[in-house]
């Protein structure tokens, strides 16, 4: 938040914000069960950390949100590790995938995952995201409480083999991230890091006519670090926009991460939130 003469001017940084709850831990894949426990093992710490108990793993959706019967086998793989390797942590064994398509849970289904947690007996939730890469399958973890608001308890980033058994769950391809730059956070992929972001001032035409509110722009993070492709989603003014635009180009990020460890181009959304207020 940064107080100038007669305005105040905050900037969220909406894509940035996970990092302050969990480094990338980006690995080599190892073989099938020992990658997976490996992963396991990285959200386990946090867990452990914050005294969490009855714990039960969601289905993991792909990069878009895709469903594909790898993300509940993957849930089930996570669960059992977590269960074989870390007795204190209490994993609640889901019902079957049957069961989800009763009448009773049809006729009232859950409002969310963490709804859906709560009516199981979990009071932990782990969602996750999964994309297919040429050397293996991207995985990115966090684990929230189920209550309402959640509250955050640890991530966990890792890239694990893609076995026969995977590929044999479904003729459906395995979800891949879409195009040069993918989402930033999501598959196994890492979130950049600002390291200069000047706040963008206010135009004169926006002070004059009292703008505020929200600027969400989408922008290409290179793999040197740099905001590129830089286009408006959520628009404030045309002025107030194109300010952002400018100043936001300027900007210097430690680039994110792939799967496999190394710097990557990525997309995400940068929130800008611009305030006026008066001195007394």
């Amino acid at each position: 938040m940064i107080a100038l003469q007669r305005f105040l001017l905050a900037i969220v940084v909406a894509a940035l914000l996970p990092l302050a709850h969990g480094a990338l831990a980006a690995q080599s894949p190892a073989t099938g069960d020992s990658a997976i426990s490996q992963l396991a093992a990285r959200l386990a710490d946090p867990l452990q950390k914050a005294h969490a108990t009855k714990i039960i793993f969601a289905n993991l959706e792909g990069p878009n949100g895709e469903v594909h019967p790898v993300g509940r086998w993957l849930a089930d793989q996570l669960a059992a590790a977590c269960s074989k390797d870390f007795p204190s942590l209490e994993i609640i064994v889901r019902p079957a995938a049957e069961a989800e398509n009763t009448p009773e849970f049809q006729k009232d289904p859950p409002k969310s995952v963490e709804d859906w947690a709560r009516r199981v007996g979990a009071n932990v939730v782990v969602k996750g995201t999964y994309a297919r890469y040429p050397d293996g399958l991207g995985i990115s973890l966090t684990a929230l409480t189920a209550a309402e608001p959640s509250d955050h308890l640890g991530e966990a980033t890792g890239l694990i083999p893609i076995t026969a058994e995977m590929t044999a769950l479904s003729a459906e391809p395995i979800p891949t991230q879409a195009g040069p730059a993918p989402h930033a956070g999501v598959g196994g992929v890492g979130i950049p890091e600002c390291v200069y972001c000047p706040a963008p001032g206010y135009t004169d035409k926006g002070r004059k006519d009292g703008v505020q509110g929200n600027v969400v722009l989408q922008v290409t993070v290179t793999a040197e670090g740099r905001a590129t492709d830089i286009s408006v989603k959520t628009s404030l003014s045309p002025d107030m926009d194109a300010q952002a635009i400018k100043v936001v180009g300027t900007w210097e990020f430690k680039p994110a991460r792939g799967p496999g460890g190394r710097p990557m181009a990525v997309t995400c959304p940068i929130e800008i939130t611009f305030r006026l207020y008066n001195h007394p």
